[in-house]
């Protein structure tokens, strides 16, 4: 005589953190990223623009940046990244708490000719 065995239930899977939200607007900046134009970019006449994506934990930190959209120079995509590093977000609050965000945004290297 053999006995059924019916597996058990796989348990099911805690739920993971919810999905960021994606803003298009209102992020502010507590304290803008800081750029320093980069020496050899001055030298050689690299301009251009750096579009990124910066994760903005609940204390208003940066937790990640994506280049989206380089300038075609690796120094200011480099440098972009590091300034908006270091920049201070002002949190977004959904509901009364502060919740972490994705958002999009530029920074213009330009040099005065």
């Amino acid at each position: 005589y053999k006995r059924q065995v019916t597996p058990a239930p796989a348990p099911s899977s805690p739920p993971g953190p919810p999905p960021i939200k994606q803003i298009t607007s209102g992020i502010k900046y507590i304290e803008a990223p800081r750029v320093s134009y980069p020496a050899a970019s001055k030298r050689m006449g690299e301009e251009g623009v750096v579009q990124f994506r910066v994760l903005v934990n609940t204390n208003g930190k940066a937790e990640k940046v994506d280049i989206v959209k380089g300038s075609g120079f690796s120094r200011l995509d480099d440098e972009a990244r590091r300034a908006v590093m270091r920049a201070v977000f002002q949190p977004y609050i959904e509901d009364g708490k502060p919740i972490m965000v994705s958002a999009t945004g530029a920074i213009n290297f330009k040099l005065d000719h």
